[in-house]
């Protein structure tokens, strides 16, 4: 029986009609050596099993995230400073409040650039594996409908930042499409579905990637997905957050904590202004997180209104 590329069927009794894949290429004219993974040697440290390890697209995500953790450390260092260098209780609070936040910047940068180096897809004898962080997903091949290749555009995906992306995208009532990539590049995304779930993954070589992934799926019969998703894990819930408001949001704990390590060198403690300013910058904070959902312009608005705010308080 004939199958078309990118459609996983299995046994004719158990397949309800699934859609032809769109946006598919033709497969890898490759020898069956380099895809076929029973044919290739277990790596280092798997005794038992044969597998596959492929590499995401080449990102410079984790040199971003290495930049955001050398800001991290600057704000944290100039704020213990502050907090050292002065007696006022008021100056201290503010110093210790954008200390924590600077540090949960810090923290988050750290797992996420860990996360883009530790990322990796393996095809396993009985699953496709998305490892990084010393966790792993498994999607089995048995539950596989189809793997697709992109050939447009595929919007704006959840990212923490750029070269990143994690999280679940918007998707059709009931189905979950869920991102772990390094890319937005149309030729490196492959969708592999099963059931009301789609996994979005980005290897450096799509093509032989997909090839591979489907002759895996084809030596096992099908059966239908019946397991939840994944929970959603601390990368994905950030960046579902709009980008926008956290950049505006790390911008305001740096000015706040040029204002406070300024004020401290020169007067020796927080002055009215950075004061006032810090009760804007909390309160739009506070507000931030109210709208964020459902106004999402709103919430750029305020927090980039903090930042001009505190910019202006440290100028005058």
């Amino acid at each position: 029986m004939s199958r078309e590329a990118g459609v996983i069927p299995g046994p004719a009794q158990h397949t309800p009609p699934r859609p032809s894949a769109e946006g598919t290429s033709r497969r890898s004219s490759a020898p069956p050596s380099a895809l076929d993974p029973v044919a290739l040697s277990p790596p280092a440290g798997e005794r038992h099993l044969s597998q596959q390890v492929w590499r995401p697209a080449p990102t410079k995500g984790a040199w971003c995230g290495f930049a955001i953790c050398a800001c991290a450390v600057v704000l944290i260092i100039a704020l213990g400073a502050a907090y050292a260098g002065t007696q006022s209780t008021p100056t201290r609070l503010i110093a210790a409040a954008l200390g924590t936040a600077a540090c949960s910047i810090f923290v988050v940068a750290a797992i996420g650039t860990w996360w883009s180096a530790s990322l990796t897809y393996v095809l396993g004898p009985a699953a496709l594996e998305i490892r990084s962080l010393g966790r792993r997903i498994r999607i089995h091949y048995r539950s596989l409908d189809r793997v697709t290749r992109m050939d447009r555009d595929v919007g704006s995906p959840p990212a923490l930042w750029p070269g990143i992306h994690v999280g679940r995208a918007p998707a059709e009532a009931g189905h979950t499409c869920t991102w772990r990539g390094t890319t937005t590049e149309p030729v490196h995304v492959i969708a592999a579905t099963a059931g009301a779930s789609s996994w979005i993954v980005t290897p450096a070589e799509p093509r032989a990637f997909r090839d591979a992934l489907v002759r895996c799926a084809e030596r096992v019969p099908y059966a239908p997905q019946t397991a939840a998703p994944a929970r959603r894990s601390l990368l994905d819930r950030l960046a579902m957050v709009d980008g926008w408001c956290r950049v505006a949001f790390a911008a305001n704990i740096a000015v706040a904590a040029a204002g406070v390590a300024l004020d401290v060198r020169q007067h020796g403690a927080a002055q009215p202004d950075s004061l006032i300013a810090a009760g804007v910058l909390a309160a739009n904070a506070m507000l931030w997180l109210a709208v964020r959902h459902r106004a999402s312009g709103v919430a750029r608005l305020l927090l980039a209104w903090s930042a001009v705010a505190y910019g202006l308080s440290i100028l005058w």
